[in-house]
């Protein structure tokens, strides 16, 4: 009887605890989010890359970002993950002042096009939108998971040039008005017959807002002009 009585007494409470003890296990190691990679490239006139680029996972899918030639925002919308799956509300957003397509002028002259297979490097790296006169051009994710980590891959270098006369500073920033840096690193564009860092992209990590965004920009970092290929960002982790 005592030992029935004590059980009855004491069951509720030992339950309370374990329920305590499983939420505080929980959050000190969070369920990581799945991992879902997008990829991005500059909307190109000779080739589209198909391939998982420098970052080496996911399917080979990218999403082309087109530039008309009359505005200096482009944006793709509902953008598909590397895999081919359509995500409704995520997007990219990029700002530039022009763009270069290898063996079409657009304005700019006409870099020599390489010819690629669709998984070379040259397919995704000989076309760049620009920012020049040492200005800074944002590139924003939106629609992801809140408060998840990525990593990202910036790929940044002036195509066939690749002379190493320019170089693009890639900045990570923690607000959409991009006043406070959370990283940055800086491509030195010299080559782009295969992906090498920090030749032709760099990788930085971080988490994104309470949103689900992403802020970054980009800017010249060997003389005035900055140039962006696309970019590959790796949400959660694996």
């Amino acid at each position: 009887m005592r030992s029935s009585a004590f059980l009855r007494f004491f069951a509720p409470l030992l339950c309370i605890i374990v329920l305590l003890c499983v939420f505080v296990l929980t959050l000190a190691h969070p369920a990581s989010a799945a991992v879902t990679i997008y990829n991005f490239q500059v909307g190109p006139n000779n080739a589209t890359y198909t391939g998982t680029g420098a970052l080496g996972a996911g399917g080979p899918v990218f999403n082309r970002v087109d530039y008309s030639g009359t505005s200096d925002v482009n944006s793709v919308a509902d953008a598909r993950s590397s895999t081919g799956v359509v995500t409704p509300g995520v997007s990219l957003t990029l700002h530039c002042d022009g763009r270069f397509d290898a063996g079409s002028k657009d304005g700019f002259g006409s870099p020599t096009p390489i010819s690629a297979k669709a998984d070379d490097a040259p397919a995704l790296l000989q076309n760049f939108a620009t920012i020049k006169n040492n200005s800074a051009a944002a590139i924003t994710l939106s629609g992801l998971p809140p408060l998840t980590s990525f990593k990202i891959v910036f790929y940044g270098t002036n195509g066939t040039f690749s002379d190493g006369t320019r170089g693009t500073k890639f900045t990570l920033y923690k607000d959409a008005g991009l006043k406070t840096v959370t990283g940055s690193a800086v491509t030195t564009c010299t080559t782009m017959t295969r992906f090498a860092a920090p030749s032709n992209f760099v990788t930085l990590s971080g988490t994104t807002d309470p949103g689900g965004n992403v802020f970054a920009a980009y800017t010249g970092a060997v003389g005035s002009e900055g140039d962006f290929n696309g970019l590959q960002i790796q949400v959660g982790k694996p």
